[in-house]
């Protein structure tokens, strides 16, 4: 069964814990420096990200937005920006004020490509 193929079989609530658990691999991952694993991991949350929106249920990861590790805040707040701009917007401006690293320099230029338009989150 392929990777697609695994997320699709499974129900929401699980696809929210396979989110929430790849976000905290992503943010192991980036502490030791492991860029392929992080890629890996990457490509898995765009496609719990695509599987929850082709349901039409990117709403049940807002309440990650308010989760402890700030790798999952920050995906979690990329995924949810159509769906609820402004506690996406909300979460990384936040999150772009902690000085924590490197989300919150990922979360401020997230927040400089929507203000001018040239992010469009989809």
């Amino acid at each position: 069964m392929s990777i697609n193929d695994r997320f699709k079989s499974m129900i929401t609530d699980e696809l929210v814990a396979a989110f929430e658990r790849i976000c905290l691999e992503q943010y192991e991952a980036i502490l030791g420096g492991k860029n392929q694993k992080y890629n890996r991991l990457f490509d898995e949350v765009m496609i719990i990200r695509d599987e929850l929106k082709a349901r039409g249920e990117r709403q049940v990861l807002l309440p990650l937005l308010s989760h402890k590790n700030r790798q999952v805040r920050y995906q979690a707040a990329m995924a949810t920006l159509l769906v609820s701009p402004a506690s996406a917007k909300q979460a990384l401006e936040k999150l772009s004020h902690s000085h924590e690293f490197p989300q919150a320099a990922d979360a401020s230029i997230a927040l400089d490509k929507l203000a001018d338009g040239s992010f469009v989150p989809s």
